[in-house]
């Protein structure tokens, strides 16, 4: 195959629809929860504005600076809140999908962006405003939609379950994720060398830290060489599994090993609009069915095996997540997930395309 032939191959393999769907649900939930943690900070920046009483300095991003954007009121931003809350919830169920994303997608970079002019910058939002934006030109709304019923209702022919241009939402969702720890694993080599891995860089930071965490770590030199060396090695190999995808189960759970650890012992947060955009690695539609079939077969140890494995980092994300949204719209979202999960363990035969080789598996 061609240099030419594998770069597109790359972008545009054949994936599946409801894979992409899928990740809309999870992408747009997760900006949805961001825009609500970010509306109290948003919100106090634009009441200061009204009220000409404002302390903070507006150092608009690059973005703003070029499309000469200022700051605004609290009744604008009152506005631009509550078009954000329908755009993502229409996004998230899939209705009027192909303006709602679009539309999602820009009021949640533009209230990143209000709260980043008067603040800090931060890294965390790179990947999901990437993530957004590829979906948003995608056919993410095809399956698993309100959009998807209406057409079925109307016709009779069948959907299709692929789509080049699924793959591409997803590969640039990949991509994005896999360049931005690249680059931090990176950095801290060309800055620092190996000397950033010698334990005491590490001790030094969590010095800086009050907490069980820290001074657990901390007062081990050996484990802190350890960490060290253990977090520059996936930071910086992460793109290996776009050459062999099979590498994606140890970067994945070694990913979010490292947001879970150093939220514990730094007191980072969670990192949640980061890493559990890895999900773009994984064969979602796939997992229901791979969890029936050990029950359906019989092999209870197994199916047991399978279930705590889907079970236990879903629960941990909803926990992680009822921060930001309350309780009562938790409970709405599991019936929800378990009709997707129904219906997704229902499937006779899936029938996706999943291309095998070193730089077509999506």
């Amino acid at each position: 195959m061609r240099v030419a032939e594998r770069w597109d191959a790359f972008w545009f393999a054949e994936a599946s629809l409801v894979r992409l769907a899928l990740i809309r649900i999870v992408v747009y939930a997760l900006a949805l929860s961001d825009v609500i943690a970010y509306s109290f900070t948003a919100f106090a920046d634009a009441g200061a504005v009204t009220a000409g009483t404002q302390a903070k300095v507006w150092k608009p991003i690059y973005l703003f600076d070029v499309l000469g954007l200022e700051p605004i009121g609290i009744d604008t931003a009152r506005a631009v809140f509550l078009a954000a809350l329908v755009a993502h919830g229409a996004s998230i169920a899939g209705l009027f999908t192909r303006l709602a994303t679009p539309l999602a997608a820009l009021l949640s970079i533009y209230w990143t962006g209000l709260v980043y002019s008067f603040g800090k910058v931060h890294h965390d939002k790179v990947a999901l405003a990437f993530a957004l934006c590829a979906l948003a030109v995608s056919p993410c709304g095809a399956r698993f939609s309100i959009d998807a019923l209406i057409r079925r209702a109307r016709s009779d022919r069948a959907s299709p379950l692929t789509s080049p241009f699924a793959g591409l939402a997803i590969r640039v969702t990949q991509v994005t994720v896999a360049l931005g720890y690249c680059a931090a694993g990176v950095t801290k080599l060309w800055v620092a060398g190996l000397e950033w891995m010698n334990g005491y860089t590490l001790m030094a930071m969590l010095m800086h830290y009050d907490n069980a965490g820290s001074e657990f770590v901390s007062r081990r030199v050996g484990l802190c060489r350890a960490l060290s060396v253990f977090t520059v090695f996936v930071q910086a190999s992460f793109p290996v599994v776009f050459v062999w995808p099979r590498a994606r189960w140890f970067y994945l759970p070694a990913a979010v090993g490292f947001h879970l650890t150093t939220w514990w012992s730094m007191d980072t947060g969670p990192y949640i609009t980061l890493w559990l955009l890895l999900v773009a690695f994984l064969p979602l539609e796939r997992v229901p069915r791979w969890v029936a079939s050990a029950w359906r077969d019989g092999a209870i140890g197994t199916a047991s095996w399978r279930t705590v494995v889907c079970i236990a980092p879903t629960a941990l994300v909803m926990r992680i997540l009822w921060y930001q949204f309350p309780a009562w719209t938790l409970l709405v979202a599991v019936p929800a997930l378990a009709w997707i999960v129904r219906e997704l363990a229902r499937q006779p035969n899936p029938a996706l395309a999943d291309p095998r080789g070193p730089t077509t598996s999506v």
